[in-house]
C-alpha cells in the first residue's frame, strides 16, 4: 500500500522472569496535529507475548502514561479498539472507502499481556503500525467488537465445548457490515467457529472456521465481502477445549484459565459498549470490569 509513512508504537517488558504473567499498557500521543485516517494496522508481537490490543482512548482527560500494570481489556472496553492480536505478526486492512478515524493528538494506548513459560528471563515487545490514508480521503469509520460468552466449565482430563450459542446483536448494530473475524482462547482451545443467523433457531451463514485453529496465532480471517446481518440477528459461537490438566477450568483473565471470544471488525462504527456477551447484551464497561472481563 502506497500513502503516507506509518505512526509506529512499541510496548517492551525489559525482562520478564520465568513463570510471570502480567498485563502491562503505555500510552502515547499520536505526534499529528490534525486528524488523521487510519486504513492499515500491522502488528508484530514478540515470544511471550499472549495477546497485544492497540486503542484510541475517548476519554477528553487521556495522556501519554509510561508503562505500568494495567487490567486487560480496559482500554479497549472504554475506548476505540483498533486491533486486537494474538498471531505474532497480524495486519488489519480496512476496506476501500473505510478507516479508523484519530483525532489531532490521538492518545494511543497499547496492552500486552504476557507471560514467561521459560526457564529464564526474557524481553518481551510489541509494535504497532498505524498506515494514514491520504490526506483529503473522505472515508466512513470502522471499530471493533469483543463478542463471547464466559458461561462454560470444563472437566479435568476431558473435551469439552460451549456447543453453538446465539448471541443477539443490539438493534444499533442493524446494518453494519462486517469484515474481519478472529476467534479467541486460551492454552486449551481446539476450535472456534462463528457464524451468522436471523435468530436462535434460524439458518447459518459460516463467517469463521479456521481449520486447523491455533490458539496462540489465530488467523484474522477478512469477509469479502463484507457480511450483514439480518436485523434483529446475531452470531452463532462455539469453542471447543481439551483439557489436559487436572483441574477444572473456567473462564478468566490469566492464560492459565479460559475464554471464548471473537473479534469482529465493522463498519460503520456506532456508538455504545464494544463487549457483547451472552446472556448479557451489550455490557457497560464498568459492569464488565466488575465482572471480570
Amino acid at each position: 500500500m502506497t500513502g503516507p509513512a506509518p505512526y509506529a508504537f512499541t510496548i517492551t517488558i525489559p525482562t520478564a522472569a520465568p513463570g510471570e504473567e502480567q498485563t502491562q499498557c503505555v500510552q502515547y500521543k499520536l505526534p499529528s496535529a490534525t486528524p488523521v485516517d487510519i486504513v492499515k494496522v500491522h502488528n508484530t508481537l514478540s515470544q511471550g507475548s499472549h495477546h497485544f490490543i492497540v486503542s484510541a482512548l475517548t476519554a477528553a482527560n487521556a495522556t501519554e502514561m509510561p508503562l505500568t500494570v494495567c487490567r486487560p481489556f480496559r482500554a479497549a472496553l472504554q475506548g476505540g479498539p483498533l486491533a486486537i492480536t494474538q498471531k505474532k505478526d497480524d495486519t488489519v486492512l480496512t476496506p476501500d472507502g473505510v478507516a479508523y478515524s484519530l483525532n489531532a493528538n490521538q492518545v494511543i494506548s497499547l496492552e500486552l499481556h504476557y507471560i514467561n513459560t521459560g526457564v529464564t528471563p526474557i524481553t518481551v515487545n510489541a509494535k504497532s503500525e498505524l498506515y494514514p490514508a491520504p490526506e483529503g480521503a473522505n472515508l466512513q469509520q470502522s471499530s471493533v467488537l469483543l463478542v463471547g460468552t464466559g458461561t462454560f466449565s470444563i472437566a479435568p482430563q476431558a473435551n469439552a465445548t460451549t456447543g453453538p450459542r446465539f448471541i443477539q446483536m443490539p438493534p444499533v448494530l442493524d446494518g453494519v457490515s462486517y469484515f474481519a473475524i478472529t476467534g479467541h482462547t486460551h492454552h486449551l482451545g481446539t476450535n472456534v467457529t462463528v457464524s451468522g443467523a436471523p435468530n436462535a433457531t434460524g439458518q447459518t451463514t459460516p463467517l469463521y472456521n479456521p481449520t486447523p485453529y491455533d490458539w496462540d496465532s489465530p488467523v484474522l480471517v477478512p469477509l469479502t465481502p463484507a457480511a450483514k446481518l439480518p436485523n434483529g440477528g446475531g452470531f452463532v459461537l462455539k469453542c471447543d477445549w481439551k483439557n489436559t490438566t487436572n483441574a477444572t477450568v473456567t473462564f478468566g483473565e490469566s492464560a492459565n484459565a479460559e475464554m471464548c471470544f471473537f473479534w469482529a471488525y465493522y463498519y460503520p462504527k456506532k456508538m455504545g459498549s464494544n463487549l457483547i456477551v451472552e446472556g448479557l447484551g451489550p455490557v457497560d464497561p464498568a459492569l464488565a470490569i466488575s465482572l471480570g472481563f
